[in-house]
């Protein structure tokens, strides 16, 4: 079975050297945006997103974005709306990889709100013609925020440290730490690994 190995950056992250990037990374995901949590709906652009995302697709590498979920996801509304925001900061651009959900902060609410705007923002996603996919994490997240049997048709992103995801599966991507250390990047860095070929799909 082929594994691709790939990292996930934000404005967090400082990318010292992006050729070192394109010749050890099989993919990397950039953080678009996500909610302002300040006003209903509002959002905003990562700074190095553009930035990130000019330097590496134009050295070829496999890209892949993600949106930040609001605090406040509870509704279709919320998760139709957020989605659009999402769309408006990647539209124009050219992904190989998803374009994904990530769910992290949202406030205390039942698994069936949750799930009710994560399936929102994905069905948005599909019906502009991306590859839509959801991120969280593989307890806390997916167990217990979110309805897994209501999620089976999408493709899951799941960060668990340490082993393989056991709760949501089959998994797409995992994310297998958070402290991983890479050529061309300072600091520490999200290490990834899948067994899909998402350029060839």
């Amino acid at each position: 079975m082929a594994e691709y190995y790939g990292i996930d950056i934000s404005s967090f992250n400082r990318v010292t050297n992006f050729d070192l990037i394109a010749k050890e990374q099989d993919f990397v995901f950039i953080r678009a945006g996500g909610a302002d949590n300040k006003t209903p709906y509002g959002f905003y652009r990562d700074r190095k997103f553009l930035e990130y995302y000019n330097e590496l697709s134009s050295r070829g590498v496999p890209l892949g974005a993600y949106y930040l979920a609001a605090k406040k996801f509870f509704t279709v509304q919320d998760g139709r709306v957020q989605a659009q925001n999402f769309i408006g900061l990647i539209r124009g651009l050219k992904f190989q990889m998803p374009v994904v959900l990530d769910l992290e902060v949202p406030d205390a609410g039942n698994d069936r709100e949750v799930t009710d705007a994560s399936v929102s923002f994905l069905e948005t996603l599909e019906s502009h013609g991306y590859y839509a996919m959801i991120y969280a994490s593989d307890i806390s997240g997916f167990v217990d925020r979110l309805d897994l049997s209501r999620l089976q048709r999408f493709d899951k992103w799941v960060a668990r440290y340490g082993s393989q995801p056991k709760n949501a599966v089959p998994f797409g991507i995992w994310q297998r730490t958070s402290k991983g250390n890479v050529p061309g990047i300072a600091g520490n860095v999200d290490m990834n690994i899948t067994y899909n070929d998402y350029p060839d799909i």
